[in-house]
């Protein structure tokens, strides 16, 4: 998860990490990173749609190494 988090922008970690990691709410994260409750909603939306395209390309690439 770590790998997949590096690959990601910065705003996109920063709000996974919030979220997820540090157990912030969609409130809290607004606060915390300046934006709006509903960009912070639609940040996170689509920082978790990059991670998962990230986390699977990282995941071939271990199922390869195996074979």
């Amino acid at each position: 998860i770590q790998q997949g988090l590096a690959r990601l922008s910065a705003e996109d970690a920063t709000v996974i990490t919030l979220f997820y990691l540090k157990e912030h709410t969609l409130e809290e994260i607004a606060q915390i990173t300046g934006m709006s409750f509903s960009n912070a909603k639609v940040r996170l939306h689509r920082a978790r749609q990059r991670l998962a395209v990230e986390l699977k390309k990282l995941l071939q690439t271990e199922a390869r190494n195996l074979l």
